[in-house]
């Protein structure tokens, strides 16, 4: 069995196995193409473009358009540092984000290397005014972001989610938005 796109989560891999079956992903697959979408969900984020095309849409000039602060005063967080996060983290720096990465398996040269910060989920979730979510969907990462994380973030900050849908508890992620724990959210991906 393969799969034309990267993880196998879609697939039952310990069935498959025990009848003898080989599982495999392109785990190249959309790499850039997935990066640049990421980067134009962050970027109409920043610039709130929605809230600009919903005001002329509806015949009404924009007033209320708050603070839109310059990307290179602002942090990247992105959780999932591999091919996708690697191409991501390289489009943010070149806007002049600094960029923080949570991954277990990066190390303090792959880091450096990169240009990014190496940091963990919670240095990552307080500091990141952009959350980008670019790890496979497994057992420990199904539902890590809820509540308890969003509550942990600015009330600016800003989810993007291009991984997979069941990163994220989708009725938290409705009551953050709807309360203002968090400001918005970029969604390519639903659970």
């Amino acid at each position: 069995i393969s799969r034309i796109g990267t993880g196998t989560d879609k697939i039952d891999v310990e069935q498959a196995s025990a009848q003898g079956i080989m599982v495999a992903n392109v785990p190249d697959f959309a790499t850039q193409e997935v990066a640049d979408h990421t980067l134009a969900l962050l970027l109409s984020a920043a610039r709130k473009l929605k809230y600009y095309e919903s005001c002329m849409r509806s015949g009404h000039r924009p007033f209320d358009t708050g603070i839109i602060r310059r990307l290179s005063t602002q942090t990247l967080g992105i959780i999932g540092f591999g091919h996708i996060g690697r191409a991501v983290a390289a489009r943010a720096r070149a806007f002049g984000l600094r960029v923080m990465v949570c991954d277990p398996c990066i190390t303090a040269e792959q880091a450096a290397a990169s240009g990014v910060q190496a940091a963990d989920r919670d240095a990552v979730l307080t500091e990141a005014d952009y959350l980008c979510l670019l790890c496979p969907l497994t057992p420990a990462t199904r539902g890590m972001i809820a509540m308890p994380e969003f509550l942990k973030m600015k009330r600016t900050a800003v989810l993007i989610n291009t991984g997979r849908g069941e990163l994220v508890n989708e009725r938290d992620l409705a009551g953050a938005l709807k309360t203002g724990v968090i400001a918005y959210a970029g969604l390519d991906v639903f659970g």
